[in-house]
């Protein structure tokens, strides 16, 4: 994970710096403007680990409200990670739910068959 930590805010942060200096040379806004958009690349960089660090620390809340900003601007791997684990958990559930039903279905089959293998037998004695 620490190495994560400094390869990942190095490259993205140094990819989202290029394109704005690109941005700043290549249009005159204001300085409002710039604020806003240093603002806006700076919480893109630091999105990915701050949903990662809330999901893991179990602040869901936190992580969908990232994750529900990165989305109106751009996809976040991070969050389709979430939903694929949930996912992954809600199957999980229906899988371990259908593989029970089955086994109660096939234990009361059996059930039976052995009632009805007593019950000829018992008739077959008398």
């Amino acid at each position: 994970m620490t190495l994560f930590l400094l390869i990942y805010p190095s490259i993205y942060g140094g990819i989202h710096l290029y394109a704005f200096i690109k941005l700043k040379r290549g249009f005159a806004l204001g300085l409002p403007a710039y604020l806003i958009l240093a603002i806006f690349m700076i919480l893109m960089v630091v999105a990915p680990i701050v949903v990662r660090i809330s999901e893991r620390y179990g602040y869901e809340a936190l992580a969908r409200g990232w994750c529900a900003c990165a989305k109106r601007s751009k996809p976040n791997l991070l969050c389709a990670q979430g939903k694929r684990n949930k996912l992954r958990m809600d199957q999980r559930e229906r899988w371990t739910d259908h593989v029970s039903r089955c086994f109660r279905e096939k234990l009361e089959e059996r059930k039976q068959n052995l009632l009805n293998a007593l019950n000829d037998l018992a008739e077959t004695e008398e």
